[in-house]
């Protein structure tokens, strides 16, 4: 029972850190391609 319990929390943790890392990604990227955009074009409106 405990270990059941633990074994779902470490599962939680690990999605959890897994959707961080890719929402850090993606903004990351979305970051540079606004920076991109703004050092071609100026503000460019999206």
């Amino acid at each position: 029972m405990a270990f059941r319990a633990l074994n779902a929390l470490v599962s939680d943790i690990r999605i959890a850190v897994r959707a961080s890392q890719t929402f850090s990604d993606l903004s990351r990227d979305a970051r540079a391609s606004s920076d991109a955009n703004r050092g071609s074009f100026g503000l460019l409106p999206r």
